[in-house]
């Protein structure tokens, strides 16, 4: 499957998460969540050479997921996706993957912790959280 199609998705589903998440009653836990999300996307972004512009003020979490997918998009279309990236993480550890295996864990990574949401959305009895699957985007009508 197409990566920049992935990354559609990813901020697709992570977008019906943002406009859900009022509902629950954690909602510190569910913003740590989709925080690290962010954080992790820009991290990895950071590895890759991919300067992300610092944002100023008070940001909303949607804007901030739209510009890092606007990035991950461009890496994936414009990007050597079989060059190599070496990086440490955060114990210092050096590691090597390809630009395609980091670009498909940070979609991986996002479809895990949304899936934290769904389990948070549940054990608080909250019924109204959004069905993220791939299959229920690529289901999407066009447009």
């Amino acid at each position: 499957m197409d990566l920049s199609l992935l990354f559609d998705y990813d901020l697709w589903a992570t977008r019906r998460w943002l406009s859900a998440i009022a509902g629950l009653r954690d909602l510190a836990r569910a913003h740590e969540i989709l925080e690290h999300m962010l954080m992790a996307q820009r991290s990895w972004l950071n590895r890759l050479g991919v300067e992300v512009p610092p944002q100023e003020g008070d940001v909303q979490l949607g804007v901030l997921f739209t510009t890092l997918s606007g990035l991950w998009k461009y890496v994936v279309e414009e990007g050597d996706l079989d060059g190599v990236v070496e990086y440490q993480n955060s114990e210092g550890t050096r590691f090597r993957n390809t630009v395609r295996e980091i670009a498909m864990h940070v979609v991986n990574h996002g479809t895990y912790h949304r899936g934290q949401l769904r389990g948070l959305a549940e054990s608080e009895g909250f019924e109204g959280f959004p069905d993220t699957d791939l299959i229920f985007f690529l289901r999407e009508p066009i447009e």
